[in-house]
């Protein structure tokens, strides 16, 4: 069964790339630099031999996409690409071409097999079973104890706790004066997310912002690796995202990160943006209280009240939604945010026995992690609301405090065996200052997170 159906899904493929608009229908998945200049010298009056080669390409990734690399043995496989090089060349205007001259398959083909093994070799060693992790012990930050006067200096060392450990911490809200977004806010920003993750990806990506040089609007699955911000060249992360910059932008302002977002014209983007606005709105004052708190611990360790960035009128805070396909592996790659802080409503998580849909994993260093692991290990983080400190305030502190590493792994092992793999939905609020805030040394944060990036892209190179 798995021949056949790579036998009919290359035929498929190389049908369409010899239509008389192949340049316009080359399936999407291309996107590695090599397959965009094959594509773009690959045009419909392109001689047989350029395109037959860059059908091999095309066809070699959408078969390790759809297929998988436990399908059909390469000599299989080999056997299929030549009779659909023979079955094009016999199409008007076409040439006998033999399948072993052409330079992709000559060059690359004996270390197609291992490329494919070496990525997945990386994805199940950045995917343990999430079942067989053990649950963060985190503190937890009860914003309603803001209301007692009393409590801050609690509060101040509970925000210290976290952000010196692992980087992260528990938020919950008893009340008082800064509580978590309402439910009916958050109920529907739930359900309009839903409702746009389904649609089309024709109809989603009239939402994109191309070029753009700071997140803004809709991004395909697999089309952004996270594993960069560290340093790493990991597989692309399946996780389709719509982000959003503050809702009220100066539009004077000449910052990248002051930049609109983009938005459909249908019903279901209307619905997004609203339901969107209202919960960005919902969780400002409640990132606000945490960057003051945390504020707070760092001019207390420093001792002389150095440079503690918060969020001030005119900040550049980031809002993304996050829609997580049911499919397994690691979902979204090691990494650790470029903000000042991040909040993360992640819903209530089952236990993985219960069939959970795989959620955030945090990285506990060597001396925290409470199971003799010398080199530290991951471990499950429940917490329907989750604050990470990100890299600018790891920044800020000169290294005293951690910048929270994490990945979001795939439904646990029992699920994924199972007929029902459940999708996982996120948002994430990425706090950010003004553009101009001081970060230290007289850097603002927009040159501050421009050097952040320009550090990534050296690695990418």
């Amino acid at each position: 069964k798995a021949a056949d159906a790579t036998r009919e899904l290359l035929l498929a493929r190389a049908a369409l790339l010899l239509t008389p608009d192949a340049a316009d229908q080359t399936p999407r998945r291309a996107h590695s630099r090599k397959a965009r200049k094959a594509r773009s010298a690959g045009g419909a009056g392109a001689p047989t031999t350029e395109r037959l080669q860059l059908a091999v390409v095309l066809l070699d990734r959408a078969l390790y996409s759809e297929v998988g690399p436990t399908g059909p043995s390469d000599e299989v496989v080999h056997a299929h690409l030549a009779e659909c090089c023979g079955a094009l060349a016999a199409r008007p205007g076409g040439s006998a071409v033999d399948l072993a001259e052409l330079p992709i398959v000559a060059t690359d083909w004996a270390d197609r097999r291992r490329y494919h093994e070496r990525h997945a070799k990386s994805r199940a060693a950045l995917a343990a079973p999430l079942d067989a992790l053990p649950e963060a012990a985190l503190p937890t930050l009860d914003l309603g104890l803001l209301g007692d006067p009393t409590k801050r200096g609690e509060l101040v060392e509970l925000a210290r706790a976290g952000a010196s450990t692992t980087g992260f911490f528990g938020l919950a809200a008893s009340g008082g004066p800064v509580p978590n977004p309402d439910a009916a806010v958050l109920g529907a920003a739930v359900a309009a997310a839903t409702t746009f993750f389904a649609l089309p990806e024709r109809r989603k990506m009239q939402s994109t912002a191309p070029r753009a040089r700071a997140p803004r609007g809709y991004s395909r699955v697999r089309s952004e690796a996270f594993s960069i911000l560290e340093g790493r060249k990991g597989p692309n992360d399946s996780v389709e995202k719509m982000r959003m910059g503050p809702p009220q932008v100066d539009p004077t302002s000449s910052s990248p990160l002051m930049a609109p977002t983009p938005w459909g014209e249908g019903d279901e983007e209307a619905h997004l943006r609203t339901a969107m606005d209202n919960l960005y709105t919902a969780i400002e004052p409640v990132a606000a209280a945490v960057l003051d708190l945390l504020g707070d611990a760092l001019d207390t360790e420093d001792g002389e009240g150095g440079v503690t960035p918060r969020l001030t009128p005119g900040h550049v805070s980031i809002f993304s939604a996050n829609s997580y396909p049911a499919d397994g592996g690691v979902r979204l790659g090691a990494h650790t945010d470029v903000s000042l802080v991040t909040l993360l409503w992640q819903g209530a998580q089952p236990a993985p026995a219960a069939g959970g849909t795989g959620g955030l994993e945090i990285w506990v260093p060597p001396a925290d992690n409470g199971a003799g692991t010398e080199g530290g290990c991951w471990q499950r983080a429940n917490s329907p609301w989750i604050v990470n400190i990100g890299d600018g305030l790891a920044a800020a502190s000169h290294g005293k405090w951690r910048s929270g590493r994490h990945r979001v792994d795939a439904p646990p092992a029992a699920a994924r065996a199972g007929e029902h793999r459940a999708p996982r939905l996120s948002f994430a609020f990425f706090a950010n200052p003004h553009p101009d805030a001081d970060m230290g040394g007289g850097q603002t944060f927009e040159a501050w997170r421009v050097e952040r990036i320009q550090e990534c892209l050296e690695v990418k190179k």
